[in-house]
């Protein structure tokens, strides 16, 4: 791939970004954001690998099938990192029935608070009854 080739293809992504992707493909937003970070890393580690081992970068258009196994095994190892983190998360189930939990006790706290201030308004309004007779205006 030569420099020409590369500004063509950075003015194609340069056009896309911001872009939304059709709802018939199977990965969302964040899902091709990660998958991006993941290639970014694992090409900058190939390019500084290979640019400390040889000095400077050596651009060609082939690479050799052990780059490509290496670069192969590099993302297979990230994307299998990334889905053991994934199943760690909850499912949808488990979220429900923290929602559900969460609801109960803030319609527990909201009702405890409601009996508070009812208490102190009654207990003023006593404590009004009293003074008032006290100085006898009742």
């Amino acid at each position: 791939m030569n420099k020409s080739d590369l500004s063509i293809v950075k003015n194609i992504n340069e056009k896309d970004v911001g872009q939304t992707i059709p709802e018939v493909t199977m990965f969302n937003n964040y899902d091709i954001i990660v998958l991006k970070k993941i290639f970014t890393e694992t090409l900058s580690e190939y390019e500084n690998n290979n640019s400390s081992n040889k000095g400077g970068k050596d651009m060609s258009e082939y690479i050799t099938k052990e780059v490509f196994d290496q670069f192969e095994k590099r993302i297979d190892h990230k994307l299998s990192s990334l889905e053991n983190k994934v199943d760690s998360l909850p499912s949808s189930s488990d979220i429900k029935v923290m929602l559900l939990e969460n609801n109960k006790e803030l319609a527990k706290e909201a009702k405890q608070d409601r009996n508070t201030v009812i208490g102190w308004v009654i207990g003023f309004v006593g404590l009004g009854f009293t003074v008032a007779k006290a100085f006898g205006w009742l």
